[in-house]
């Protein structure tokens, strides 16, 4: 995708935020890049734009994630706060962000950070489970940042706030506790958008999979999450 933006004579930065397995650099010829998002994490340089590396194609640039550090992808959130400022001063018209597959708090905030989200899942079961997973934790770190929830989260129960619960049976229960809440949880989660892409497509089973997790986000999180669509699986790129 970051690619064919360039292509279309867009300046793009794609930046690998998957900071225990870094790998775009692979992809892109470079065995070794000079600099990495973790020289910035770590104030080896003061700006992002310091390790940003042009790569072969026009108007693409590619900000590697860490390589080595063990504890990486644990990064302090005054760390992940000044991360996210500055991927906005980049010099790009896109940046694109590739996080790591999972549902930590730094995947969370980071994909929160981004105007437009995508979840790329397989067909395989843990694929699946681990969508899920990331979902909900979206969901609740998106309702604790709902202006004035602090003080309402003290009327809850400890089942309520600690976000194992699905969403469909937290709503509900908020619902019951104070249904003014329960509105502004549904007016934030309106505009919480974010599609579905179904990657490794094989047969038509697979492919039915995306509309059908549309669906399921529909009736159990009350979110209009769209089915962007599916990417076949080519021999070639394998």
């Amino acid at each position: 995708m970051a690619a064919h933006l360039a292509d279309l004579g867009f300046r793009v930065v794609l930046v690998d935020v998957d900071l225990g397995c870094a790998n775009l650099h692979t992809l892109f010829g470079i065995e070794r890049p000079r600099a990495t998002l973790a020289d910035f994490i770590e104030r080896r340089t003061e700006h992002i734009e310091e390790v940003a590396l042009d790569t072969d194609i026009p108007r693409l640039r590619l900000i590697s994630g860490a390589l080595d550090p063990m504890d990486a992808a644990q990064i302090k959130y005054q760390q992940k706060r000044r991360v996210i400022r500055q991927l906005n001063t980049l010099e790009a018209e896109v940046v694109i962000l590739d996080l790591a597959t999972g549902a930590s708090r730094t995947e969370v905030e980071l994909f929160c950070a981004a105007d437009l989200g995508a979840m790329v899942l397989l067909t395989e079961p843990t694929s699946v489970e681990n969508a899920y997973r990331l979902l909900r934790m979206l969901y609740f770190h998106m309702v604790r940042e709902i202006h004035g929830y602090r003080k309402f989260e003290k009327k809850l129960s400890a089942r309520l706030r600690d976000g194992s619960m699905s969403p469909e049976a937290f709503l509900v229960d908020v619902e019951k506790i104070d249904p003014k809440w329960a509105g502004a949880i549904r007016k934030r989660m309106a505009n919480f958008t974010p599609g579905i892409i179904v990657n490794q497509v094989k047969t038509k089973e697979d492919r039915e999979l995306g509309p059908g997790i549309s669906l399921v986000c529909k009736r159990r999180f009350a979110l209009g999450m769209p089915f962007l669509g599916s990417v076949e699986f080519d021999d070639c790129v394998w």
